[in-house]
């Protein structure tokens, strides 16, 4: 009989919700309801409704998964997170014995769930929503998001003597005071518009309620008679586009021989 490694089943288990997240957004975009038919909670419920109906394989998962964190407990599991998963690339997940044991042990439950969604014999439609549900549920609850269980906390909380956990609850504070209220993941306050981004000279040429056009100043002798048309996507700002010197495709345009280029900004 084949096996599967606890390494393999992980690396399904971490690609599953990826590949839902493309069929939800495909959903969103084409089905009946547009946006609103993103997330369907009744997927969750389909998802228990089938583990429900088939007990003796719950009760095999949950076995299964005491058996692993006794192996955890022990130090004898060899249980690890996939490869390039940068959440835990801190050397202190493997170096602390208590560290490694909660990483184990989150990885053992994630894998049991996604066990679990399997055993729910759900269309594929439903199985891929409950693996995108339950990756956001688990993903909020992995020990990298708690200070306490956080290497790379832990070591700056010593070296700072507790000033980064006082700067980051400013930080908090500061965030959930301005719209959307969430934890910023970026300090915009290092990045200007004409400063150190969108630094390529042009002008808005045209201007509706939909976007506006950009045009860019030459800077060769020659530019061709019908100029290159692109549109960033929607989802990111104009400025994709031009970064900054030495990292911007609409520098390297107005650099060719006899270049034009336009760009419409949402």
């Amino acid at each position: 009989m084949a096996t599967v490694s606890p390494l393999a089943r992980t690396t399904g288990a971490r690609a599953a919700p990826r590949a839902a997240l493309d069929v939800l957004l495909t959903d969103a975009a084409v089905a009946p309801g547009g946006v609103r038919g993103f997330l369907q909670p009744s997927s969750t419920a389909k998802a228990a409704a089938g583990v429900i109906k088939r007990p003796d394989r719950a009760a095999r998962r949950a076995g299964a998964l005491a058996g692993e964190l006794a192996s955890i407990a022990a130090g004898r599991s060899e249980r690890a997170p996939v490869k390039g998963d940068r959440r835990f690339k801190d050397p202190g997940w493997q170096q602390n014995w208590l560290l490694r044991r909660t990483l184990q042990s989150y990885l053992a439950v994630v894998d049991t769930v996604d066990g679990l969604i399997d055993d729910a014999q759900l269309d594929w439609r439903t199985e891929r929503q409950a693996r995108f549900a339950a990756s956001n549920a688990l993903d909020a609850l992995a020990p990298s998001n708690f200070p306490w269980t956080n290497p790379t906390v832990l070591k700056e909380t010593v070296d700072q003597g507790g000033a980064n956990l006082v700067k980051g609850a400013r930080r908090f504070a500061r965030d959930i005071r301005r719209s959307p209220r969430l934890p910023a993941t970026v300090d915009t306050s290092k990045f200007e518009v004409g400063g150190n981004l969108a630094l390529s000279q042009g002008s808005v040429v045209a201007r509706t309620d939909v976007f506006e056009l950009i045009q860019y100043a030459p800077q060769t002798a020659e530019v061709r008679e019908v100029p290159l048309l692109f549109v960033p996507p929607t989802i990111n700002r104009f400025y994709i586009l031009d970064i900054g010197t030495g990292r911007s495709f609409v520098e390297h345009l107005l650099a060719q021989p006899r270049p034009s280029a336009r760009a419409l900004r949402p």
